[in-house]
């Protein structure tokens, strides 16, 4: 590596390698941007120490930071199908984001629906968390504009298949 600070040489390979042994973190975690890299769980408790806590957030909070590397392959924008719950037989077109932020994997999803009875027009706005454990993606969403609603959505990926195929077949709602 070059002495220089600016950034402008990366360490090969195995010597990423040795660094992240040596620090106790994964080699994909050296390469964050320094705000997600200083938020990330393994390195929180490096700076931190396991003597005073988790100092960072905790508790719910915690399972959202540190997956914008696994998550980062499904970033994008998505359309989301579902069955309403409301009319028989509807089904209910969503447009969904998923992008980082603050360190985070940040869903957020507009649907708009039109009550076939009266015309009457349904607008419904969702922000929530994104994080993958166990091998699965976990997708908690809370319902802004009413504030009435919190979603939960499991999906499990085949990893058979290459992501854009898989998003296409992921139902988020």
């Amino acid at each position: 590596m070059s002495p220089e600070p600016d950034g402008s040489s990366r360490p090969s390979a195995a010597n990423l390698r040795r660094i992240a042994l040596h620090f106790g973190v994964r080699p994909a975690e050296l390469m964050l941007p320094q705000e997600e890299f200083e938020n990330h769980p393994n390195v929180t408790s490096l700076l931190y120490g396991a003597a005073q806590g988790n100092v960072g957030p905790d508790g719910f909070d915690s399972a959202f930071l540190g997956q914008t590397i696994p998550l980062r392959r499904y970033l994008g924008y998505y359309l989301s199908y579902f069955l309403s719950h409301s009319w028989e037989n509807s089904v209910i077109c969503a447009m969904v984001r998923l992008d980082e932020y603050e360190g985070m994997v940040r869903c957020r999803s507009l649907e708009r629906s039109v009550d076939p009875e009266d015309g009457s027009l349904f607008l419904s706005k969702y922000s929530g968390r994104v994080a993958f454990l166990g091998g699965r993606i976990f997708v908690m969403e809370f319902r802004t504009l009413a504030r009435d609603a919190l979603v939960e959505t499991v999906l499990k990926p085949n990893m058979r298949i290459t992501a854009s195929r898989m998003i296409s077949r992921l139902v988020l709602k």
